[in-house]
Formats: C-alpha cells, sequence, structure tokens
C-alpha cells in the first residue's frame, strides 16, 4: 500500500478511492465465535477460510457461455464447505 498513496497523491485520494472501489454493507450479523472468513468474488468464486479445521476452500469458474448463469454463481458452496467442518 506504500507503493499506492503516492501514486494516488496522498491519503485523502486513497480514501476517496477505497470507498469508491468497494462500498459494501453488512449482509448479516452473526452471534457467536468467528468459524471462518470467505471472499466472494463474481461468477461464483469463492474462497473460504476456516483455521480451526485447517481447511481451505477455492472455488474458480470461468465464464464461457456453457455453463447457465445461475449455475455459475453457485451460492451454496460457502455453506457446504462449512458443513465439512465436524461440530465441536
Amino acid at each position: 500500500m506504500t507503493g499506492l498513496v503516492p501514486a494516488l497523491g496522498g491519503m485523502a485520494p486513497f480514501m476517496e478511492f477505497v470507498q469508491k472501489a468497494a462500498p459494501l454493507e453488512p449482509r448479516s450479523q452473526v452471534a457467536g465465535a468467528i468459524l471462518g472468513y470467505a471472499a466472494l468474488g463474481s461468477l461464483g468464486q469463492f474462497l473460504v477460510v476456516i483455521p480451526g479445521a485447517e481447511l481451505v476452500a477455492v472455488r474458480l469458474a470461468e465464464p464461457n457461455g456453457s455453463v447457465p448463469e445461475e449455475r455459475m454463481e453457485f451460492s451454496a458452496f460457502p455453506s457446504l464447505v462449512t458443513n465439512l467442518v465436524p461440530p465441536d
């Protein structure tokens, strides 16, 4: 990040860039301990990390038109991964 701040002209332009680049609102709140982390990309690309289970799952997809968009999204992937972890 040290190279990006000067390249954008200082901290203020950098913060403006960050706010415009990822204006995300929390979708849900969960009570209790954190099980893991997820990064959700476009067209069904996912990264799920569950440190306590030493589990990392990645799902990549290439939109080439051969798979319908609703299958390409594969929104069930994160929950299917968490189901692999046995309860404590």
